[in-house]
């Protein structure tokens, strides 16, 4: 056998066990041999089934921390920026090495392997070619003359594609139901959707994308590698985390492997692949790591310093003393109730900088909420085309959905919370005289019956008025806060109270069972595109960053 330096940097002191390599290659035969004298502990590991032959060495423990800091310094001479990195290789306790047969570089049975290998050992990875994170994301290209032959392990930093190999994400999910293939076939209509194997295809104009599910039992073991690798990558390139990035990480329930078009990072297409990644992500309230990028569908995760996201448009960016007092007013409500706060330079935009939405284009905004929200519990196509004062008032996805003989059940789901959108939208034109807490859902009986005359009414939209902006802008801002606090419990999985006091808590209750996290995300969207006007976003496009 050949030794090319398949190397794993991992930061576990226990060595790994038979029965585990077992569990990766339930076909093959794993034989586990002692470290003797003159010869180190190893396991044989034989594939009769694929005819992969291969064996793990276990270097000795003493030195492992001496050849991960040999490897970094020799790194850091040639390229010091990469080095910066690679800080978590200072955790190093056990070192590996892999070693096969040179006819088996590269096969798909022995990239498997390394992948899981990665995983499980929560280690880094040195290839001949690469450095990678236990996630296979690319950290260096090596460049050094004397770490063995070339073969095929991806000079692009696609652990295990070959040069022009698809460009790979990975997509972290804090929701706990499994994502479905109507749920992608639902967001990604103007495409293809089918299932192979257990994976699901997207087929768009001009490439695919692949989502391929981990196995459940290796997302609880990445994640303390993926959260080495994220603090790695911030300090490398002198960035900021958003704030509870970590615990983001921690929430992971679900990770898709995603496969995307045979192209460099910067092209359209890789842009198009990006897009389409986050919109998943937000689906399962999420992020998508790789090629150096940590996003989510609001943005960048990983910022550089001064980023707008974090209140500092620039060095000398202050916020106004309207959005300073707006802060420490609703602070003050919330340390009231103590509410989870985020006390840092948190601001919606100043009065100055805001243009709404016409009272008129709220009013419609609201008849097109009804007709989709009535839809989804089966209102007749034409009576629900009826309450709108034209079609053209729908957006895209709701347009797409009413005119939907059998509506995705999820989607109709979807919809009719926007219930709680309305209710915040009717407030906004002065119909309620105030926003409840948000301790359980709208007063259904009472909303219907007032939308069931206003909806006739050409009162409602031809002479609507909106509330002053001062007082839009207040609720934005408290809602914003409400749902960084919802958000926070539900990452750092905290239960909240049911009456959404924590100064005196009835009942607790996990964050997704709560009324109130459906409200406060619900009246999030409608604030944000009431105030957006100036961003010109369709409904669809409009985000809830906290």
């Amino acid at each position: 056998m050949s030794s090319p330096p398949f190397r794993f940097f991992s930061p576990r002191s226990e060595s790994l066990g038979a029965e585990a390599i077992q569990n990766l290659l339930p076909s093959a035969e794993v034989t586990h041999v002692p470290h003797e004298e003159g010869r180190p502990e190893h396991f044989a590991i034989v594939d009769e089934a694929s005819g992969l032959e291969a064996i793990l060495v276990v270097e000795p423990q003493e030195t492992a921390a001496e050849v991960a800091e040999a490897f970094r310094s020799a790194l850091a001479e040639d390229q010091p920026e990469a080095a910066d990195r690679l800080q978590s290789l200072n955790d190093t306790a056990l070192v590996y090495g892999l070693l096969c047969p040179e006819e088996a570089l590269p096969t798909d049975e022995l990239r498997d392997l390394v992948r899981r290998l990665a995983l499980v050992l929560d280690a880094y990875l040195q290839t001949p070619e690469a450095f990678y994170d236990p996630l296979g994301v690319l950290i260096v290209t090596l460049e050094w003359d004397d770490l063995g032959e070339d073969d095929d392990w991806g000079e692009d930093g696609d652990l295990g594609q070959d040069d022009e190999g698809p460009f790979h994400l990975n997509l972290f999910g804090a929701r706990p139901e499994p994502l479905t293939l109507a749920e992608v076939a639902n967001l990604f209509q103007d495409a293809e959707v089918r299932e192979r194997d257990d994976i699901f295809v997207v087929e768009l104009n001009d490439f695919e994308i692949e989502l391929h599910p981990w196995p459940q039992e290796f997302v609880a073991q990445a994640i303390p590698g993926v959260r080495r690798s994220i603090l790695d990558l911030a300090r490398g390139t002198e960035q900021n985390m958003a704030p509870n990035l970590l615990e983001w990480v921690s929430a992971t329930e679900q990770v898709w492997a995603l496969m995307g078009p045979d192209v460099e990072p910067a092209t359209p297409q890789s842009g198009e692949f990006i897009e389409r990644a986050t919109a998943l992500a937000d689906l399962l309230s999420g992020f998508i790591y790789g090629h150096g990028m940590v996003l989510s569908s609001d943005g960048p995760l990983l910022r550089p310093a001064g980023h707008p996201h974090d209140g500092k448009q620039d060095p000398d960016w202050q916020p106004s003393e309207r959005q300073r007092r707006r802060r420490v007013r609703n602070l003050a409500l919330l340390k009231e109730r103590q509410v989870p706060v985020y006390d840092g330079e948190l601001f919606v935009d100043d009065d100055e900088d805001v243009t709404l939405r016409s009272p008129q284009e709220t009013a419609r905004r609201v008849l097109a909420l009804l007709a989709s929200a009535l839809r989804a519990e089966d209102l007749s196509l034409d009576n629900a085309l009826a309450i709108l004062r034209d079609e053209s008032d729908l957006s895209p996805k709701e347009r797409a959905f009413i005119h939907e003989d059998d509506p995705d059940p999820q989607t109709k789901q979807v919809l009719i919370w926007r219930y709680e959108a309305i209710y915040f939208l009717l407030w906004a034109l002065g119909h309620f005289d105030e926003l409840p807490w948000p301790t359980g859902m709208a007063d259904m009986p009472r909303m219907m019956g007032l939308l069931q005359e206003l909806h006739k009414e050409e009162s409602f939209v031809d002479g609507a008025e909106l509330r002053s902006k001062e007082e839009l802008l207040d609720a934005q801002d408290l809602i914003l806060r409400l749902h960084w606090a919802v958000r926070t419990c539900h990452i750092n999985r905290d239960p909240i109270p049911g009456n959404f006091d924590w100064s005196a808590p009835d009942e607790l209750m996990p964050v997704t069972s709560h009324p109130g996290t459906g409200v406060i995300a619900e009246r999030h969207l409608a604030a944000n595109w009431l105030v957006g006007a100036g961003d010109d976003l369709e409904w669809d496009d409009v985000q809830t960053a906290t």
